[in-house]
């Protein structure tokens, strides 16, 4: 897997959970002209909002899946390196955010021992 792939974690939990929040806001916005949303269907016509709401949310349901793959990919990744002690640093650089100096001091080890276990399984 590349740097470049994996540097995608945190933005991508960001956006999940901006879509999440749309979705929410949304549904709120319906809800508070008075229409609840169920999954049962309803007889008569549909008001404009209601009808952008559900695009919106089928839009985001669409992404958010797209985004859960993703994350996914990269956690079997991770977990997949036979190296404990580089499955750590891959983490904690990647999905935690902390610094090399961080990494080196968690787990005992010189940065460049560090960069040199990081390199073994990361794509540059």
């Amino acid at each position: 897997m590349t740097k470049e792939r994996l540097r995608q974690y945190r933005p991508l939990i960001r956006q999940l959970r901006y879509l999440e929040e749309r979705a929410a806001n949304y549904k709120a916005m319906c809800e508070s002209q008075g229409i609840r949303i169920t999954d049962m269907p309803k007889g008569g016509v549909m008001p404009d909002y209601l009808v952008k709401y559900l695009d919106i949310e089928r839009i985001i349901e669409i992404k958010r899946s797209e985004i859960m793959c993703e994350l996914a990919a990269i956690e079997t990744f991770i977990q997949s390196i036979p190296d404990s002690t580089a499955q750590a640093i891959i983490d904690y650089r990647y999905i935690r955010g902390w610094s090399w100096t961080k990494i080196a001091r968690m787990v005992h080890y010189s940065r460049r021992t560090i960069f040199r276990l990081h390199d073994k399984y990361i794509k540059i």
